[in-house]
């Protein structure tokens, strides 16, 4: 199965993908902080199939490391892949950081 990968540097942009195919989002998350990256897309066109996290230095505690997100390609249609940084108990309007690109998928 196809993957498109995307990291900080394709915020706010457009990207073409086939349902059935993957998009991956990875980016930079420091948890112990509070902060985590929640996916906050809709709609019938992408699906959040994992959400995994990886410390930058395996088997520490602490410190940064990397989110990553697997979506996959559903149905036909255009989408945005939508993202927040936040603390889960606080609101909303909180989030500090945000990450957001348009998915125009079609059929094989």
């Amino acid at each position: 199965m196809a993957a498109t990968v995307l990291t900080r540097g394709e915020q706010g942009k457009s990207v073409d993908a086939k349902v059935g195919e993957s998009i991956v989002v990875q980016l930079a998350e420091s948890p112990t902080t509070g902060y985590a990256w929640a996916d906050r897309t809709d709609g019938d066109v992408l699906a959040l199939e994992t959400s995994d996290y990886e410390p930058a230095v395996p088997g520490t505690v602490g410190g940064a490391g990397v989110r990553t997100f697997r979506f996959g390609v559903r149905n036909s249609g255009t989408a945005t892949l939508s993202l927040k940084l936040g603390r889960k108990w606080a609101p909303e309007a909180s989030a500090s950081d945000a990450f957001s690109v348009t998915v125009r998928a079609t059929r094989p």
